[in-house]
């Protein structure tokens, strides 16, 4: 993705394999990119105002409409309906179903940024307060489809950036088994189950940190440590950069350790390649961000 302002951001859909290499020759789509299908057979996206899956073959299916009533044009998929879901807004608050139903109503506001657990029980649900709706409440809220509840799990930090969502990046901070889910909060980095009943601190870092997700195999938990400076064309914002990406064992005594050294970019998305390689990208305080990498490391053997 680059970007050429707010009202024109570029973002080109593409493949590539694990050792950098591009496979499509053209773009699949124009749009936001949120998630695999759980099958992996399928790319999750979205962009004005419509939501669609799209195959390696550029294939698309499955095309919705996203009510202009909506909070925004952001979506999320379960593939268990085969349907879109999107936060319902201001007027009518909850969670709506491209299949005409409601997946789950709430008296308070939230966000689009949604994340369905592995096994779809559960919707994670970032809260928002304000007429703006800028990201300012930052409580996680489960919305257990089995049991019709929300659970609150507090306050949370996917980045320090209070800008992070402006280039729509990706975000899923659950286990594979759908059992916990990985935070980062002021207390640190934290597993909590979906109900709340367990809060363990697994990680204190010494810096403001998010991005937290685990691995595959629910044994560590990957975050991103940041340092706030003025930006460099205007020094009354913050750029978040002199990044390192840590490890954090889920259980046992182990410490954390970092997996790259500091460089001075920015983060916006982490993932687990398998459970002994990490994803990541990275962009230098600059226009158009011209120096965009993804980048990826595998885990210290020591």
């Amino acid at each position: 993705m680059s970007s050429l302002g707010r009202t024109s951001l570029k973002s080109d859909v593409m493949l590539m394999d694990l050792s950098g290499t591009v496979l499509t020759s053209k773009p699949l789509a124009d749009a936001f990119l949120q998630a695999w299908t759980p099958d992996g057979k399928k790319l999750v996206c979205y962009r004005d105002w419509k939501a669609f899956l799209v195959t390696p073959d550029g294939s698309k299916s499955e095309v919705v409409d996203v009510p202009r009533g909506a909070f925004t044009e952001r979506a999320q998929y379960f593939s268990s309906r085969h349907a879109f879901c999107w936060s319902l807004g201001w007027t009518t608050r909850g969670i709506a179903c491209s299949d005409g139903s409601v997946l789950a109503r709430k008296d308070s506001l939230l966000t689009d940024l949604m994340v369905p657990s592995p096994d779809e029980r559960y919707l994670a649900v970032l809260g928002a307060c304000g007429p703006t709706g800028r990201i300012t409440d930052n409580n996680l809220w489960i919305y257990d489809r089995s049991k019709q509840s929300w659970v609150n799990l507090g306050k949370i930090i996917i980045s320090p950036n209070h800008d992070w969502d402006y280039i729509k990046p990706s975000w899923n901070p659950w286990f594979a088994d759908s059992s916990r889910l990985a935070l980062s909060t002021e207390s640190g980095i934290i597993v909590a189950s979906p109900d709340g009943s367990q809060r363990d601190v697994i990680a204190q870092p010494g810096s403001p940190a998010g991005l937290a997700v685990p691995s595959p195999d629910g044994r560590q938990v990957a975050y991103v440590t940041f340092e706030g400076t003025p930006r460099k064309a205007r020094p009354d914002l913050t750029f978040w950069g002199n990044t390192t990406i840590w490890i954090a064992p889920v259980k046992g005594n182990g410490k954390p350790r970092p997996v790259t050294r500091q460089a001075e970019e920015t983060t916006y998305c982490l993932r687990w390649l398998s459970d002994t390689e990490l994803a990541f990208d990275r962009f230098a305080d600059e226009m158009l961000y011209r120096r965009a990498r993804i980048w990826k490391t595998a885990l210290p053997t020591d």
